[in-house]
């Protein structure tokens, strides 16, 4: 917790990552300028009584995926914009309409399209290739908050691409489930085609239309039995 009222400076870094970011001088930090959350303060422990000018003295998006710019995870960071959800009625509003465009979307998607997460990782690229371009010099004030932003930014698009990696190999049969495939067929062809040359036939047929099929092992087991 800081206090308004002993703050010796504050300059503000309007409409960043996690809304606006606050850089703070204050007399405990010796003369040293630091990005915090600097939201007002409405709650405390039990036994503590919150000060009128009392501020949050958590570094800037502490807690999120924008760490070093906006809000701490408290006062409604890891949201921009339009989403950027804060304590009181406001925030129970805005949940609601989230909830309601969430069951809308919900409702409106088939399940392949809400799964492909190529737009978000193509944006979360793109956001990390901009923070790179305009990345300050090591003696600039804001470096350090920029290279924790950028380990946060690394960090969650590796995360996203294990989860589009996880995704994708549900939707590709595996080398067991194929072999598994050729045994079911082979009894059914040996079952129901008990002619050799019938069943050569129905099996070179099958086998055309898998790639690489007509001369393998299997393909040969079945016209053989």
């Amino acid at each position: 917790m800081v206090r308004e009222g002993e703050v010796l400076h504050v300059a503000v870094e309007k409409k960043t990552e996690g809304g606006d970011t606050y850089w703070v001088e204050y007399p405990k930090w010796r003369g040293d300028e630091k990005a915090i959350c600097y939201r007002r303060l409405r709650m405390a422990g039990r036994n503590e009584e919150i000060p009128d000018d009392a501020r949050c003295s958590q570094p800037a998006g502490y807690g999120t995926w924008h760490s070093g710019t906006g809000a701490c995870r408290f006062h409604g960071g890891a949201a921009t914009g339009e989403y950027n959800i804060k304590t009181g009625r406001r925030a129970s509003m805005k949940q609601r309409q989230l909830k309601h465009a969430i069951d809308e979307y919900i409702q409106s998607g088939d399940r392949d399209s809400m799964l492909d997460l190529t737009y978000e990782l193509a944006a979360m690229r793109i956001m990390f290739k901009d923070t790179i371009a305009n990345f300050p010099d090591i003696d600039d004030k804001k470096y350090s908050a920029n290279v924790g932003r950028a380990i946060a930014m690394v960090q969650a698009t590796g995360s996203l691409v294990d989860k589009i990696s996880k995704i994708q190999s549900r939707n590709n049969i595996t080398a067991a489930q194929v072999m598994y495939l050729k045994v079911i067929m082979t009894d059914i062809l040996v079952k129901h085609i008990p002619n050799i040359d019938k069943r050569e036939r129905a099996v070179r047929d099958l086998a055309a239309m898998i790639p690489g099929g007509e001369g393998d092992s299997e393909t040969r087991l079945v016209i053989m039995q």
